[in-house]
């Protein structure tokens, strides 16, 4: 005897979750647009999401860089890597 079992979806519940979704990604991404329109207006030409990531990350850097004084050698070192590499990015992209 073989067994069947039939799963049904609810359309309005995937689409709600959908909606969930898009709108949690779009609220994530509002501080980058902001920031992005800070940069376009700063560098005065359009910058898109990507270029706006890799400008933080290169400032984020940057901080990690200068700010932590008592850090030890290893520590300092790899954040002046991370400042090189996220420097590269940034002329890479834009």
């Amino acid at each position: 005897m073989e067994r069947q079992l039939i799963l049904s979806t609810d359309t309005t519940t995937m689409k709600k979750v959908a909606d969930m979704k898009k709108k949690t990604i779009n609220m994530l991404n509002t501080p980058l647009k902001i920031m992005g329109n800070y940069y376009s207006h700063v560098l005065e030409r359009p910058i898109n999401i990507i270029q706006t990531k890799a400008l933080t990350e290169a400032q984020i850097a940057f901080l990690a860089t200068i700010f932590p004084l008592d850090y030890n050698l290893a520590l300092r070192s790899l954040a002046c890597a991370w400042l090189i590499i996220a420097l590269k990015k940034c002329k890479r992209l834009l």
